[in-house]
Formats: C-alpha cells, sequence, structure tokens
C-alpha cells in the first residue's frame, strides 16, 4: 500500500507535532507540501523535515487548493488560525482532499 500523502496548511507550533507524527509513520505518510502565510515559517519547517531524515515537502506561501492537486495531496492537515477553519476545509474538500 503507498503511503497517504498529506499537505500541512499554517506552520505555527502544533505543526512540530504533525511533522513528527508523520515521520513516526512514514511507511503510512509522507508530507508533500507545507503552507503559511509567513513564508519564513514555511522554509524553517522544511528544514525540520530535513533535520529528521524525511524528504523536504515543497513551500507555498498562501492557502490555495491548486496547490492539493500540484502535490496530488491525500490529505489536507488544517493548523492555521480556528477562524480559518471552515473556509479552508471547505476548499480543499472541494479538491477531493481529506481534512484532518
Amino acid at each position: 500500500m503507498k503511503p497517504l500523502r498529506f499537505f500541512l496548511v499554517g506552520c505555527g507550533r502544533i505543526s512540530h507535532r504533525h511533522i513528527r507524527a508523520i515521520r513516526e509513520n512514514r511507511e503510512q505518510a509522507e508530507l508533500v507540501g507545507v503552507s503559511d502565510a509567513r513564508i519564513g515559517h514555511a522554509k524553517a519547517l522544511q528544514e525540520e523535515c530535513r533535520a529528521l531524515g524525511m524528504a523536504p515537502p515543497r513551500l507555498f506561501d498562501a492557502f490555495d487548493p491548486a496547490m492539493l492537486r500540484a502535490t496530488r495531496s491525500d490529505v489536507c492537515v488544517i493548523a492555521a488560525p480556528s477562524g480559518l477553519h471552515a473556509q479552508m476545509a471547505l476548499r480543499a474538500l472541494r479538491t477531493g482532499c481529506s481534512v484532518l
């Protein structure tokens, strides 16, 4: 079975836990993309992935459902501010991604 392809939206404090969970389940999961309005946060998360021995995910600076299609993501993990969750989740679901 091929691993589920995860995309992480929001690279704040909780994102580090998501990264580690994906790494701990690397037989079933891979991180293919990260997005944050502050691109520096996304770049820092990309470097954390490298330091953990993971393939670096693609970076995006603003949430756009096209990035889910571009990375062929299976699951969109929304870790952005809570006021944005519903809007982002609906947009992600319309691409066919599952949403966490």
